[in-house]
């Protein structure tokens, strides 16, 4: 009776264990969303923006090419007073070399709306999905990511147990754990005997139910810190490209060495920065400095 009382207390204890794990585990991930939600509306702005500049850019496309035609007839105007028949091979040559310009002009278009495609997927399925469920679709990501990836998923150890190894990884550690056990019963130095499994006490044998449980909470804490993983460079990856010009893109397409001179480069810049400032309040003097440090009243 005493030994079912201390395993229904072992059964209990561990009950409440588990709940407590998995409201953390709900707490977690009701965090991580939420960062993740933060972070796709400012991709979502982002994204407006870039839009709208689109837009402007394509409308002064449009007038861009309403004046060249404009000019273009006004040059095959004053080059037909000359000769009729230059006036047609004029027409004709500036034909031609206004549909080469739209065919050209019509291939960026196609060019530019690619790399936009391309850099969006790329942007979703980074933040998105945890790097270790990305394994069975690693091909067609790194193939639309090109040598920008930063941490190429499929180069690296697949470090989540799946289901077809997962018995396995049980039953070795049920059975070093029991064999761990039996050896500190019955080792050279013990003058203890070696009990049979059947004859221990509930709380001495580590079923398979509990390493299996262990296990799904190590998977889903891996998972959460392979998203916070993938969240952070993907945000490190846009600051590195929002805060310089055609070098930062240059450097983002050579890999993550590149990126890291980049985010070295800033640092840098930073710390320059914060310098000049403080030479600059020393050379105004103390005064000049109090009123700067000195918050503005009013503007509370």
């Amino acid at each position: 009776m005493a030994e079912e009382a201390k395993s229904e207390g072992l059964r209990t204890r561990r009950k409440t264990e588990d709940l407590e794990a998995s409201q953390q585990d709900f707490e977690d991930q009701r965090r991580q969303n939420r960062e993740l939600l933060d972070t796709m509306k400012a991709y979502q702005q982002d994204l407006q923006r870039l839009e709208a500049e689109n837009l402007a850019l394509r409308e002064a496309e449009a007038v861009r090419e309403a004046s060249i035609d404009k000019e273009m007839e006004r040059q095959a105007l004053s080059a037909g007073h000359i000769n009729h028949r230059q006036k047609i091979q004029h027409i004709i040559d500036l034909k031609k070399h206004n549909d080469s310009l739209r065919d050209d002009l019509a291939k960026a278009k196609r060019k530019m709306a690619q790399m936009q495609i391309a850099s969006r997927g790329e942007y979703m399925s980074t933040v998105l999905a945890p790097s270790g469920r990305l394994s069975s679709s690693s091909g067609g990501v790194d193939s639309a990511r090109g040598a920008r990836d930063i941490t190429p998923m499929a180069t690296r150890r697949d470090i989540t147990p799946t289901s077809a190894r997962r018995p396995a990884l049980v039953a070795s550690f049920v059975n070093g754990a029991v064999r761990d056990r039996r050896s500190s019963w019955g080792g050279p130095g013990n003058s203890l005997p070696i009990e049979s499994s059947s004859s221990q006490p509930f709380a001495e044998v580590l079923s398979v139910e509990e390493a299996m449980r262990r296990c799904s909470i190590k998977e889903r804490a891996l998972e959460r810190v392979s998203a916070d993983y993938q969240h952070l460079m993907s945000l490190i990856d846009r600051v590195a490209l929002s805060e310089g010009d055609a070098a930062s893109g240059a450097a983002s397409n050579e890999g993550a060495s590149a990126m890291l001179g980049r985010l070295r480069e800033l640092a840098l810049a930073d710390r320059e920065r914060a310098a000049a400032l403080k030479a600059a309040s020393a050379l105004k003097g103390p005064q000049a400095e109090e009123a700067a440090t000195t918050p503005n009243l009013e503007m509370l």
